[in-house]
């Protein structure tokens, strides 16, 4: 007797191997989330929290503070390689990427979902946007006076 998969037994056969690809997939996928969450995340918040406190110490209104701080973000955003390569920027422009966390931010998380690489292919991305931060919160801390 011959044996034939019916319709039933061909659907339980790929909702097994189906369950199986998708499973590790997706586990991949939160580890990764997680990754770029909390190991890239932080230090980038700790950046931007910084550098909102360091704009509102050095202004006078709320008002100055939220242009001075909207362009800085859009400057910040622009020259950071997510819309156009950092390659083929002018020369002073592109100078300006070493000191752009955003730039670091952006190189780990397409090294991790593009290019399929783990902390030992960001450690460098990441200890860069570390010292960035680190570097402005103790310009904020320094920065900030108590009025009274």
């Amino acid at each position: 007797m011959k044996y034939t998969l019916t319709d039933r037994l061909m659907w339980h056969f790929m909702q097994g191997t189906c369950y199986k690809v998708l499973r590790e997939e997706f586990t991949i996928l939160i580890v990764i989330l997680l990754m770029a969450r909390f190991v890239l995340g932080v230090p980038l918040a700790l950046f931007f929290s910084s550098f909102g406190l360091i704009i509102s110490n050095y202004s006078d209104t709320m008002q100055q503070a939220i242009f001075v701080m909207w362009f800085f973000v859009v400057i910040l955003l622009l020259l950071s390689g997510l819309f156009t390569p950092t390659r083929s920027m002018p020369a002073l422009a592109y100078l300006t990427t070493y000191i752009n966390p955003m730039h670091y931010f952006i190189e780990a998380i397409r090294t991790v979902f593009v290019r399929g690489g783990s902390i030992q292919h960001i450690w460098h991305q990441l200890l860069a946007l570390l010292a960035i931060a680190l570097f402005m919160a103790n310009w904020a801390v320094q920065s900030y006076k108590k009025n009274s």
